[in-house]
Protein backbone atom coordinates (compact mmCIF):
# COMPACT_ATOMS: atom_id res chain seq x y z
CA UNK A 1 0.00 0.00 0.00
CA UNK A 2 1.75 3.28 -1.08
CA UNK A 3 1.91 6.02 1.12
CA UNK A 4 -0.44 8.89 1.13
CA UNK A 5 1.38 12.38 0.49
CA UNK A 6 1.49 14.61 3.06
CA UNK A 7 -0.21 17.42 1.35
CA UNK A 8 -3.57 15.17 0.90
CA UNK A 9 -3.81 14.20 4.42
CA UNK A 10 -3.29 17.87 5.26
CA UNK A 11 -6.31 18.74 3.27
CA UNK A 12 -8.47 15.59 4.24
CA UNK A 13 -7.03 15.04 7.94
CA UNK A 14 -5.48 18.23 9.36
CA UNK A 15 -7.81 21.04 8.21
CA UNK A 16 -11.03 18.25 10.50
CA UNK A 17 -8.86 18.17 13.15
CA UNK A 18 -8.19 21.78 13.07
CA UNK A 19 -11.35 23.08 12.69
CA UNK A 20 -12.23 20.31 15.31
CA UNK A 21 -10.20 21.93 18.30
CA UNK A 22 -10.95 25.26 17.23
CA UNK A 23 -14.77 23.97 17.53
CA UNK A 24 -13.98 22.73 20.98
CA UNK A 25 -12.42 25.67 22.09
CA UNK A 26 -14.84 28.04 21.15
CA UNK A 27 -17.38 25.77 23.00
CA UNK A 28 -15.14 26.01 26.03
CA UNK A 29 -16.01 29.65 26.07
CA UNK A 30 -19.63 28.95 25.59
CA UNK A 31 -19.54 27.01 28.45
CA UNK A 32 -18.24 29.89 30.72
CA UNK A 33 -20.45 32.36 29.48
CA UNK A 34 -23.21 30.41 30.37
CA UNK A 35 -22.66 29.80 33.48
CA UNK A 36 -21.63 33.84 33.80
CA UNK A 37 -25.06 34.27 32.73
CA UNK A 38 -26.91 31.34 34.52
CA UNK A 39 -25.20 33.02 37.77
CA UNK A 40 -25.87 37.06 37.12
CA UNK A 41 -29.83 36.25 35.66
CA UNK A 42 -31.56 32.88 37.02
CA UNK A 43 -34.94 35.17 37.24
CA UNK A 44 -34.61 36.57 33.18
CA UNK A 45 -37.33 36.29 30.90
CA UNK A 46 -38.19 32.68 30.08
CA UNK A 47 -38.06 33.34 26.13
CA UNK A 48 -34.20 34.37 26.91
CA UNK A 49 -33.61 31.67 28.56
CA UNK A 50 -35.49 29.24 26.28
CA UNK A 51 -32.77 30.89 23.83
CA UNK A 52 -30.07 30.23 25.50
CA UNK A 53 -30.99 27.00 26.19
CA UNK A 54 -31.83 26.05 22.49
CA UNK A 55 -28.25 27.51 21.21
CA UNK A 56 -26.62 25.90 23.89
CA UNK A 57 -28.04 22.57 23.22
CA UNK A 58 -27.42 22.88 18.65
CA UNK A 59 -23.69 23.97 20.29
CA UNK A 60 -23.20 20.37 22.20
CA UNK A 61 -24.92 18.66 19.02
CA UNK A 62 -22.48 20.72 16.60
CA UNK A 63 -19.84 20.10 18.60
CA UNK A 64 -19.90 16.22 19.90
CA UNK A 65 -20.68 15.76 15.71
CA UNK A 66 -17.42 16.92 14.80
CA UNK A 67 -14.92 15.28 17.43
CA UNK A 68 -17.01 12.07 17.69
CA UNK A 69 -16.96 11.39 13.61
CA UNK A 70 -13.48 12.83 12.75
CA UNK A 71 -11.71 12.69 15.74
CA UNK A 72 -12.64 9.61 17.36
CA UNK A 73 -15.01 7.08 15.43
CA UNK A 74 -13.46 7.49 12.15
CA UNK A 75 -10.01 9.28 12.82
CA UNK A 76 -8.09 8.53 9.92
CA UNK A 77 -10.50 6.23 7.94
CA UNK A 78 -10.19 6.35 3.95
CA UNK A 79 -13.52 5.32 3.12
CA UNK A 80 -14.94 7.99 5.75
CA UNK A 81 -13.20 10.55 4.70
CA UNK A 82 -13.83 9.84 0.51
CA UNK A 83 -17.05 11.08 0.77
CA UNK A 84 -19.76 13.65 2.40
CA UNK A 85 -21.23 11.61 5.14
CA UNK A 86 -23.77 12.49 7.27
CA UNK A 87 -21.32 14.74 9.16
CA UNK A 88 -21.40 17.76 6.73
CA UNK A 89 -25.39 17.89 6.79
CA UNK A 90 -25.53 17.95 10.67
CA UNK A 91 -22.91 20.63 10.91
CA UNK A 92 -24.34 22.38 8.20
CA UNK A 93 -28.10 23.00 9.38
CA UNK A 94 -26.51 23.33 13.02
CA UNK A 95 -24.73 26.23 11.68
CA UNK A 96 -27.72 27.61 10.27
CA UNK A 97 -30.03 27.41 13.18
CA UNK A 98 -27.46 29.21 15.44
CA UNK A 99 -26.78 31.96 12.96
CA UNK A 100 -30.38 32.46 12.17
CA UNK A 101 -31.40 32.44 16.41
CA UNK A 102 -28.40 35.18 16.46
CA UNK A 103 -29.91 37.17 13.45
CA UNK A 104 -33.23 37.28 15.04
CA UNK A 105 -31.79 37.71 18.44
CA UNK A 106 -30.10 41.17 16.92
CA UNK A 107 -32.95 42.32 14.97
CA UNK A 108 -35.53 41.98 17.94
CA UNK A 109 -32.96 44.34 19.62
CA UNK A 110 -32.69 46.61 17.00
CA UNK A 111 -36.66 46.52 16.52
CA UNK A 112 -36.30 47.88 20.28
CA UNK A 113 -34.41 51.11 20.00
CA UNK A 114 -35.53 52.48 16.41
CA UNK A 115 -39.33 50.95 15.92
CA UNK A 116 -38.26 50.93 11.97
CA UNK A 117 -40.29 47.90 11.13
CA UNK A 118 -39.01 48.35 7.49
CA UNK A 119 -35.53 48.16 8.18
CA UNK A 120 -36.13 45.24 10.14
CA UNK A 121 -37.76 43.39 7.34
CA UNK A 122 -34.80 43.81 5.30
CA UNK A 123 -32.49 42.30 7.70
CA UNK A 124 -34.93 39.35 8.42
CA UNK A 125 -35.08 39.12 4.49
CA UNK A 126 -31.36 38.31 4.58
CA UNK A 127 -31.42 36.42 7.70
CA UNK A 128 -34.32 34.09 6.04
CA UNK A 129 -32.43 34.13 2.74
CA UNK A 130 -29.02 32.69 4.63
CA UNK A 131 -30.81 30.12 6.18
CA UNK A 132 -32.39 29.11 3.26
CA UNK A 133 -29.41 28.70 1.42
CA UNK A 134 -27.79 26.52 4.00
CA UNK A 135 -31.08 24.47 3.79
CA UNK A 136 -30.35 24.24 0.10
CA UNK A 137 -26.57 23.51 0.13
CA UNK A 138 -27.32 20.85 2.84
CA UNK A 139 -29.50 19.20 0.10
CA UNK A 140 -27.41 19.22 -1.81
CA UNK A 141 -24.70 17.03 0.23
CA UNK A 142 -26.94 14.50 1.07
CA UNK A 143 -27.86 13.92 -2.72
CA UNK A 144 -24.46 13.96 -3.83
CA UNK A 145 -22.32 12.27 -1.70
CA UNK A 146 -18.91 12.40 -3.79
CA UNK A 147 -16.12 15.48 -2.71
CA UNK A 148 -16.24 15.44 -6.41
CA UNK A 149 -19.80 16.40 -6.95
CA UNK A 150 -18.56 19.76 -4.62
CA UNK A 151 -18.73 22.31 -6.81
CA UNK A 152 -22.17 22.29 -7.55
CA UNK A 153 -22.70 23.32 -3.83
CA UNK A 154 -21.14 26.91 -5.43
CA UNK A 155 -24.06 28.45 -6.34
CA UNK A 156 -26.27 27.67 -2.78
CA UNK A 157 -23.16 27.91 -0.39
CA UNK A 158 -22.40 31.80 -1.94
CA UNK A 159 -25.66 32.88 -1.23
CA UNK A 160 -25.94 31.33 1.95
CA UNK A 161 -22.81 32.32 2.97
CA UNK A 162 -22.91 35.96 1.41
CA UNK A 163 -26.32 36.31 2.95
CA UNK A 164 -25.13 35.71 6.14
CA UNK A 165 -22.06 38.61 6.14
CA UNK A 166 -24.25 40.76 4.97
CA UNK A 167 -26.44 40.37 7.48
CA UNK A 168 -24.49 40.75 10.26
CA UNK A 169 -23.08 43.53 8.82
CA UNK A 170 -26.31 45.15 8.21
CA UNK A 171 -27.55 44.78 11.47
CA UNK A 172 -24.16 45.81 13.45
CA UNK A 173 -24.55 49.06 11.04
CA UNK A 174 -28.40 49.77 12.28
CA UNK A 175 -27.70 49.27 15.71
CA UNK A 176 -24.72 51.87 15.38
CA UNK A 177 -26.64 54.22 13.55
CA UNK A 178 -29.24 54.07 16.30
CA UNK A 179 -26.46 54.16 19.07
CA UNK A 180 -25.12 57.24 17.34
CA UNK A 181 -28.65 59.02 17.39
CA UNK A 182 -28.17 58.70 21.00
CA UNK A 183 -28.02 62.38 22.94
CA UNK A 184 -26.99 62.79 26.33
CA UNK A 185 -24.96 65.46 28.39
CA UNK A 186 -23.76 63.04 30.92
CA UNK A 187 -19.90 62.15 30.05
CA UNK A 188 -20.85 58.08 31.22
CA UNK A 189 -23.89 57.81 29.48
CA UNK A 190 -21.83 58.54 26.51
CA UNK A 191 -18.67 56.21 27.05
CA UNK A 192 -21.70 53.51 27.71
CA UNK A 193 -23.22 54.60 24.06
CA UNK A 194 -19.52 54.32 23.00
CA UNK A 195 -18.95 50.94 24.49
CA UNK A 196 -22.83 49.44 22.84
CA UNK A 197 -21.29 51.08 19.80
CA UNK A 198 -17.60 48.90 19.76
CA UNK A 199 -19.78 45.83 20.75
CA UNK A 200 -21.98 46.21 17.90
CA UNK A 201 -18.63 46.64 15.31
CA UNK A 202 -16.95 43.33 17.28
CA UNK A 203 -19.98 41.05 17.07
CA UNK A 204 -20.78 42.10 13.26
CA UNK A 205 -17.02 42.19 12.07
CA UNK A 206 -16.10 38.42 13.70
CA UNK A 207 -19.40 36.54 12.33
CA UNK A 208 -19.31 38.21 9.18
CA UNK A 209 -15.39 37.23 8.29
CA UNK A 210 -16.03 34.01 9.24
CA UNK A 211 -18.78 33.47 7.05
CA UNK A 212 -16.64 35.47 4.27
CA UNK A 213 -13.30 33.72 4.35
CA UNK A 214 -15.25 30.33 4.68
CA UNK A 215 -17.08 31.10 1.34
CA UNK A 216 -13.34 32.36 -0.19
CA UNK A 217 -11.49 29.17 0.17
CA UNK A 218 -14.32 26.97 -0.33
CA UNK A 219 -14.17 29.17 -3.59
CA UNK A 220 -10.80 28.59 -4.44
CA UNK A 221 -10.66 24.72 -3.62
CA UNK A 222 -14.25 23.67 -3.14
CA UNK A 223 -12.80 19.70 -2.75
CA UNK A 224 -10.77 20.94 0.18
CA UNK A 225 -11.73 20.24 3.53
CA UNK A 226 -9.57 23.74 4.69
CA UNK A 227 -12.88 25.68 4.82
CA UNK A 228 -14.50 23.78 7.05
CA UNK A 229 -11.41 24.87 9.76
CA UNK A 230 -13.29 28.12 9.87
CA UNK A 231 -16.78 27.03 8.87
CA UNK A 232 -17.27 24.36 12.03
CA UNK A 233 -16.66 27.91 14.34
CA UNK A 234 -19.28 30.36 12.96
CA UNK A 235 -21.72 28.24 15.32
CA UNK A 236 -20.07 29.00 18.25
CA UNK A 237 -19.04 32.84 17.08
CA UNK A 238 -22.97 33.48 16.66
CA UNK A 239 -23.72 31.86 20.56
CA UNK A 240 -20.85 34.05 22.30
CA UNK A 241 -22.37 36.61 20.47
CA UNK A 242 -26.06 36.18 22.22
CA UNK A 243 -23.95 35.52 25.62
CA UNK A 244 -21.85 38.39 25.13
CA UNK A 245 -24.65 41.25 24.31
CA UNK A 246 -26.75 39.27 27.21
CA UNK A 247 -23.92 39.66 29.71
CA UNK A 248 -23.33 42.70 29.30
CA UNK A 249 -26.22 43.72 31.23
CA UNK A 250 -26.03 44.10 35.43
CA UNK A 251 -28.20 41.78 37.63
CA UNK A 252 -31.07 43.89 37.15
CA UNK A 253 -30.89 43.18 33.39
CA UNK A 254 -30.41 46.38 32.27
CA UNK A 255 -27.38 47.90 30.17
CA UNK A 256 -25.23 50.11 32.80
CA UNK A 257 -22.54 52.19 34.00
CA UNK A 258 -21.84 54.05 37.27
CA UNK A 259 -19.85 56.38 38.04
CA UNK A 260 -18.70 58.43 41.94
CA UNK A 261 -18.81 62.19 42.44
CA UNK A 262 -18.51 64.81 45.26
CA UNK A 263 -21.29 67.49 46.07
CA UNK A 264 -21.65 70.76 47.84
CA UNK A 265 -24.05 70.51 50.70
CA UNK A 266 -24.27 73.33 53.78
CA UNK A 267 -20.79 74.19 52.87
CA UNK A 268 -19.63 70.28 53.40
CA UNK A 269 -18.29 68.09 50.71
CA UNK A 270 -20.08 65.29 50.65
CA UNK A 271 -20.20 61.91 48.22
CA UNK A 272 -22.70 61.51 45.32
CA UNK A 273 -23.19 58.11 44.12
CA UNK A 274 -24.98 57.47 40.58
CA UNK A 275 -25.65 54.91 38.59
CA UNK A 276 -27.11 55.19 35.15
CA UNK A 277 -29.43 52.09 33.71
CA UNK A 278 -31.24 51.42 30.72
CA UNK A 279 -34.48 50.90 31.81
CA UNK A 280 -37.51 49.03 30.33
CA UNK A 281 -41.10 50.44 31.07
CA UNK A 282 -39.95 51.25 34.51
CA UNK A 283 -41.64 54.87 36.20
CA UNK A 284 -39.59 56.19 38.68
CA UNK A 285 -40.17 59.80 40.41
CA UNK A 286 -40.76 62.24 37.67
CA UNK A 287 -40.34 59.93 34.68
CA UNK A 288 -42.75 60.25 32.33
CA UNK A 289 -41.17 58.60 29.37
CA UNK A 290 -42.07 55.18 27.97
CA UNK A 291 -41.76 55.16 24.01
CA UNK A 292 -37.69 54.23 23.56
CA UNK A 293 -34.91 54.15 26.18
CA UNK A 294 -34.80 56.35 29.39
CA UNK A 295 -31.15 56.57 30.95
CA UNK A 296 -32.07 57.04 34.29
CA UNK A 297 -29.84 58.52 37.05
CA UNK A 298 -30.59 57.91 40.55
CA UNK A 299 -28.50 59.99 43.28
CA UNK A 300 -27.81 59.50 47.06
CA UNK A 301 -26.62 62.41 49.17
CA UNK A 302 -25.13 62.10 52.43
CA UNK A 303 -25.89 65.19 54.90
CA UNK A 304 -25.23 64.21 58.61
CA UNK A 305 -25.29 60.60 58.74
CA UNK A 306 -28.58 60.77 56.73
CA UNK A 307 -29.30 59.45 53.25
CA UNK A 308 -31.81 61.70 50.84
CA UNK A 309 -32.34 60.04 46.96
CA UNK A 310 -33.05 62.55 43.98
CA UNK A 311 -33.87 61.40 40.59
CA UNK A 312 -32.91 62.84 37.65
CA UNK A 313 -33.54 61.92 34.02
CA UNK A 314 -31.05 61.91 31.80
CA UNK A 315 -33.30 61.56 28.74
CA UNK A 316 -32.12 60.74 25.14
CA UNK A 317 -34.27 61.96 22.26
CA UNK A 318 -38.00 61.76 22.05
CA UNK A 319 -37.12 58.52 20.00
CA UNK A 320 -34.96 56.54 22.89
CA UNK A 321 -37.26 56.11 25.73
CA UNK A 322 -38.31 53.78 28.83
CA UNK A 323 -36.92 50.48 26.89
CA UNK A 324 -34.95 47.43 27.14
CA UNK A 325 -32.22 46.84 24.84
CA UNK A 326 -32.97 42.38 24.82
Amino acid sequence: MSAVPVNVLNDAIGTLLAGSWANGMLFMLVITQVWSYVVAFPNDRIWIRALVAFMVSVDFVATFNAFAMYTITHWGDPAFLAVQNNTIPVYSMTMAVSVICMHFFLVYRYVVLSKNYFIAFVLVALACTAFVGDSLATWSVVRFTALADRPKLKTFATIWLSASSAADVCIALALIWEFVGVKSSFAKTKSLIRRLIKTAIMTGAITASMAIVTLVVYLAKPQSNICLTFGMCIGRACTLTVLYNLNMRNSSGNYTSSAGRQATVSGNNVPLESGFAFTHGTHHRDATAVNGINVHQMSVVHVDGQESARDDDASFDNKHRGRELV
